[in-house]
């Protein structure tokens, strides 16, 4: 696993400023796959799809997740490079995992319960390959250099955003498939995100802000990146789905590389929806008074205890 933190703010070998905040590592988050899982449990179970899902978050993270849902029901359904699965047997989802180059994320599971999977495999090719370089910077006292290339303006362009948090610019770089990758710089001095639901947070930050373009003929040197993860998601066990169910076991395994020629993301979500027993019904198990009414007028009333009147009645009587 990688553990670049940050972009950088220079070009070519010149150092960067000094300070770094505490580090807590890079982190990934499967926000794509999760939704075509629960897609695809809505679509097991005969619902028409992830709008007919009830998501109740019970945490912020959860709501910050459930929000993005929402707000893109239409583009979830139609995202490219997602394959999803749901089984009762852990077994047959592991091997769906592996056979696509992941690590069984399963353990055995009640066969009440569902396990559901997605996948996502986007190999990219940017519009115009770049030259290798390498990045400097300090980190305290040390130096440290990074493997990095240089892109052309004509392939990545930097803009200005205005009301985006943190960021005060993101870098587009096209794709010769009709992807695009944004990336952003946080502050120096600002703490990384502690988990997934915090990265989404930036990240739309990001994606949503007004922009203007720059012009920077020079180009744009990024760091190479060498991430390969599996990690737990504990904030995001307990969503509710629906009246009875709640998703659990969450897990992912997410694999992100990115060169002078490209960039390639391969991301697994897995979870296990917790089916829990249908409603009892009301049980009228001890004495109790009926009344016969018309509308609510009531023309007989009765009070029936088990030891006289409790029986099946008589053949032919009610008809």
């Amino acid at each position: 696993m990688s553990g670049i933190r940050d972009l950088g703010r220079t070009s070519g070998t010149v150092p960067a400023s000094t300070d770094l905040p505490t580090i807590t590592g890079s982190i990934a988050f499967t926000n794509g796959p999760i939704a075509r899982a629960l897609n695809e449990y809505a679509l097991v179970t005969g619902l028409s799809g992830l709008e007919a899902l009830q998501l109740v978050g019970t945490n912020p993270g959860q709501a910050e997740l459930i929000d993005w849902i929402v707000t893109h029901y239409a583009q979830i359904a139609h995202l490219r490079d997602l394959t999803s699965l749901a089984s009762r047997d852990y077994a047959v989802l592991n091997s769906f995992l592996e056979a696509h180059g992941f690590s069984p994320l399963f353990t055995p599971f009640p066969q009440s319960d569902v396990g559901i999977t997605a996948i996502l495999d986007a190999p990219m090719k940017w519009v115009e390959a770049g030259e290798r370089t390498t990045i400097t910077r300090m980190a305290g006292s040390q130096q440290a250099t990074y493997p990095a290339f240089k892109l052309k303006s004509t392939g990545a362009k930097r803009q200005h955003l205005f009301d985006a948090g943190p960021f005060t610019d993101r870098v587009v770089i096209k794709t010769q498939n009709g992807h695009f990758v944004y990336l952003g710089m946080l502050p120096e001095d600002m703490e990384g995100p502690r988990d997934g639901a915090a990265v989404l947070k930036l990240a739309r930050q990001m994606l949503g802000a007004r922009t203007q373009d720059t012009h920077d003929p020079a180009g744009v040197i990024l760091p190479m990146i060498s991430f390969d993860n599996v990690s737990e998601l504990p904030w995001l066990n307990g969503l509710a789905v629906g009246k009875s169910d709640t998703l659990n076991q969450c897990r992912q395994h997410v694999k992100f590389y990115m060169n002078e020629i490209g960039a390639r993301i391969s991301a697994a979500f897995a979870g296990v929806m917790f089916r829990s027993a249908p409603p009892a019904p009301y049980v009228i198990n001890q004495h109790f008074v009926l009344a016969i009414a018309d509308d609510t007028t009531p023309t007989t009333v009765l009070y029936l205890h088990p030891d006289d009147s409790w029986a099946e009645p008589p053949a032919g009587v009610i008809q």
